[in-house]
């Protein structure tokens, strides 16, 4: 995995923790002290988010930083969370078979949605 997609991807994962958290992107700006056009940059993966910035990010979201690089892999396939069971294999397995960003993003939502009320 290249350092771009792992950009594209912990992007991703900001823009679905700030929507789930209820913030606007002028919000988090806000409490970044930065302009909400910065946030759009990060989350369309156009400027990347350093790690002093992405703590930041995580505090204010109430994510521990893992969560911005959860289901990255290394380059021999091998899970940054280290072995999964069988059923999550399998929801992985269905999740890379579909392409479109924007369902993939409905999804993590749902399960994030769930796992908030849950707590």
């Amino acid at each position: 995995m290249t350092a771009s997609e792992i950009d594209l991807k912990v992007a991703r994962r900001l823009k679905i923790a700030r929507k789930t958290s209820g913030l606007t992107q002028k919000q988090l700006a806000s409490a970044l002290k930065i302009a909400s056009q910065q946030i759009q940059k990060y989350e369309s993966g156009e400027n990347r988010i350093g790690i002093a910035r992405l703590w930041e990010i995580s505090e204010i979201l109430g994510k521990p930083i893992e969560y911005f690089f959860q289901g990255l892999r290394h380059d021999d396939g091998a899970s940054l969370e280290g072995k999964v069971d069988g059923k999550t294999a399998k929801l992985q397995g269905l999740l890379k078979q579909i392409e479109d960003d924007d369902v993939k993003d409905a999804i993590i939502t749902v399960i994030e949605s769930y796992l908030a009320q849950s707590e």
